[in-house]
Formats: structure tokens, C-alpha cells, sequence
């Protein structure tokens, strides 16, 4: 009698095993699709966080700027104490040479996000006006612009 008990406990014990894989692996999927669902949705809202700390260190170096009677240059220590060096234009607007230089400016870290590569075009530029934009995208819908011009940050 108890062979026969222990073969049931057994097989038992194996069924319970083999359906509390199964949910495990239901939950997964699920919690796999619903991922790939959303990453779109996370990518856009952390790139909106960066875009937002960009527009907070541009404001903050046209600050700068203001009460230090508007010099070409403008520094600024970080929170570690560092020094840290902004070319600005007339209007007191972090600018340099080509959007790239801008962007190593303002934030200090590589042209990427999320393991990305960033993009980084310029849209316009006029000999008489500082008109010139710069575009900062990952993927073709994704993107914010800085206006060199009015310091603007818009997503």
C-alpha cells in the first residue's frame, strides 16, 4: 500500500510542478509583450527628461550670463565644484560651431541615449541673424530642438 501511496504523492508532486511552470511561463509572456508594448512610451518620456536637462543648463548659463554682464564666455561651476565653459552668442545662448559642439557644451556626455546614437542636425542658419536650430533625435520621431537664437527647448 504504501508503494502505491508514494507513486501518487509522486505523481502528484510532478503535476503540481509541471502547472506551476506553466504560469510561470504565462506570466512571462505576458510581462515580456506588455514591455515591447510600452517601450516606445519609455523611450519617449526619458528622452523628454533629457531634453528637459538640457533646457535647464541652457537657462541656466544664460543666468549666468545676465549677471555677469554678458561676457562672450561664461562659467559655471557644477555641484562637484568644478569649473565648466560656455561659449554663448549676443543673445547669451550657449552656441559653438555645429550642433555637436553645442550638445559636448551643455550636457558633457557622447551624442547617445539608451545605448542610441543621438542625432544631431542643424536646421537653419542665416549669414545676417543667428537663426540657426539644432535638432537632437533618436529615431525619425523622436526628437527636441534648441533655438540658438531664443534659447527655446521645445519637444
Amino acid at each position: 500500500m504504501t508503494l502505491q501511496s508514494d507513486a501518487e504523492k509522486k505523481e502528484r508532486s510532478l503535476a503540481e510542478l509541471v502547472i506551476i511552470v506553466v504560469i510561470i511561463a504565462v506570466l512571462m509572456a505576458s510581462f515580456i509583450h506588455y514591455f515591447f508594448k510600452q517601450e516606445n512610451n519609455i523611450t519617449d518620456a526619458g528622452f523628454a527628461a533629457l531634453a528637459n536637462n538640457f533646457a535647464t543648463r541652457v537657462q541656466t548659463v544664460h543666468a549666468k550670463w545676465l549677471m555677469d554682464n554678458k561676457p562672450d564666455v561664461v562659467t559655471v561651476k557644477d555641484q562637484t565644484g568644478q569649473v565648466e565653459e560656455f561659449e554663448v552668442n549676443e543673445f547669451g545662448w550657449v552656441d559653438g560651431p555645429n550642433c555637436h559642439q553645442v550638445w559636448q557644451q551643455v550636457m558633457g556626455t557622447p551624442l547617445e541615449f539608451l545605448k542610441q546614437p543621438i542625432g544631431a542636425v542643424e536646421l537653419a542658419k542665416s549669414e545676417q541673424t543667428v537663426t540657426k536650430r539644432c535638432r537632437y533625435a533618436i529615431g525619425s520621431s523622436t526628437f527636441f530642438e534648441y533655438s540658438l537664437r531664443s534659447g527655446k527647448v521645445l519637444l
